[in-house]
């Protein structure tokens, strides 16, 4: 247990407090970009059945918890490059939750989307591309 002078002087680098919630400006930027990124993936995986809505739901639930606990992320939201900025974390994110809940469909990802790239520039790696059912039969 940490003695109250010392967690003064330094518990806001080791205890976050929430800070106010996000403006509607800057939920219409998660939004947005948690859209962009989900349809990147389907598009990328060339899937018709993804369940978009609940990886859109999540993305924007851990961006807003990630800004009510985070000191740097807020003003990266009202920046000029905020939309491009915060797509870089959802990749890394979506990435991350799909290796985990589904490894099939984040194996047939480029592995440079753990860093946040795109995975429509990157392409599918084409000796990963016989995991996908709809591309076995072609």
């Amino acid at each position: 247990m940490w003695e109250p002078w010392r967690r003064r002087a330094y518990g806001d680098r080791w205890f976050a407090t929430p800070r106010p919630a996000l403006t509607e400006d800057q939920h219409a930027t998660v939004h947005f970009a948690a859209r962009a990124v989900v349809r990147e993936v389907m598009l990328a995986l060339e899937l018709r059945r993804f369940p978009e809505k609940r990886w859109h739901d999540w993305l924007c639930r851990r961006a807003e918890c990630y800004a009510r606990l985070s000191k740097k992320l807020r003003p990266r939201l009202l920046g000029p490059h905020d939309r491009e900025w915060l797509r870089v974390y959802m990749r890394n994110w979506l990435f991350a939750a799909l290796r985990h809940t589904a490894p099939h469909l984040a194996d047939c990802l480029p592995p440079e989307m753990w860093a946040g790239a795109s995975p429509l520039t990157h392409g599918v790696v084409p000796w990963r591309q016989w995991r996908l059912k709809h591309l076995r039969a072609a």
